[in-house]
């Protein structure tokens, strides 16, 4: 997962990988061992590489080092649920810290969670955000190369309108991929299933599929104001999605 992630965001970010710091096996082992499990193989992956730095590649709010997560587990008051991994603080309200749920392997991978830091692990359709590969692909193309563009906007179903066709949210997907291809865009070979990523020379979408409003969102990246209204009408025409 992580060389291909560090590929992507180098695609935007030469030379991005003499950023990163990795944590050591030794520091690893140690809070491993504070964990009181192993711990999933993609998350070391993760830490051999980012543990101690992402470099300039920044979730907003969250941090990832090693060293917040070995604090949690190291300090005596708190630990979560062994069913979740805590994997990075939230620094700004409303402070839901992110984390892994390490009984629910889908396709390979670990869902990343949600919960508020007061202990609450109560799971809702807002608690999933994404399988752990598909949320960092998907924030390093939102991070390194849509937030460049000067103009953004979020697609997303309209309650109304799926009341009315509530079978078109179903090949949502597909029908934004077909009208994306005709505008020009080209799917990354970085894209997985649930987190499609396209762009343009002017302009870039990312789409994602969340359990709540149908299940389905695109975020909408352009150079210019008039061909991002372009893209909202032509992809948002005869669907349930509406800008906002």
């Amino acid at each position: 997962m992580m060389k291909e992630l560090i590929e992507l965001i180098e695609t935007y970010d030469p030379g991005y990988a003499k950023k990163l710091h990795g944590a050591t096996e030794e520091e690893i082992a140690r809070l491993q061992n504070l964990v009181g499990r192993e711990l999933p193989a993609p998350y070391k992956e993760f830490l051999r590489y980012m543990g101690r730095s992402m470099g300039d590649f920044q979730i907003a709010d969250a941090n990832f080092s090693i060293d917040v997560v070995t604090a949690i587990y190291g300090a005596n008051d708190w630990v979560p649920p062994e069913r979740y991994l805590f994997i990075a603080e939230h620094e700004q309200d409303p402070y839901l810290d992110y984390y892994l749920d390490l009984d629910e392997l889908v396709d390979g991978d670990y869902k990343v969670l949600r919960f508020s830091n007061d202990g609450g692990f109560v799971e809702d359709p807002w608690s999933t955000i994404a399988l752990m590969k598909g949320f960092f692909f998907a924030n390093a193309f939102r991070v390194k190369r849509m937030e460049n563009f000067p103009h953004e906007t979020l697609i997303s179903p309209s309650l109304s309108r799926l009341s009315v066709r509530p079978a078109a949210s179903t090949d949502m997907m597909a029908v934004v991929e077909e009208r994306a291809l005709k505008l020009g865009f080209k799917k990354l070979p970085f894209s997985l299933p649930l987190r499609p990523m396209y762009e343009r020379k002017d302009a870039a979408i990312l789409g994602t599929r969340a359990p709540v409003r149908g299940g389905i969102c695109f975020e909408l990246a352009a150079e210019s104001e008039r061909e991002l209204k372009h893209l909202v009408s032509v992809l948002c025409s005869n669907t349930p999605l509406i800008e906002g």
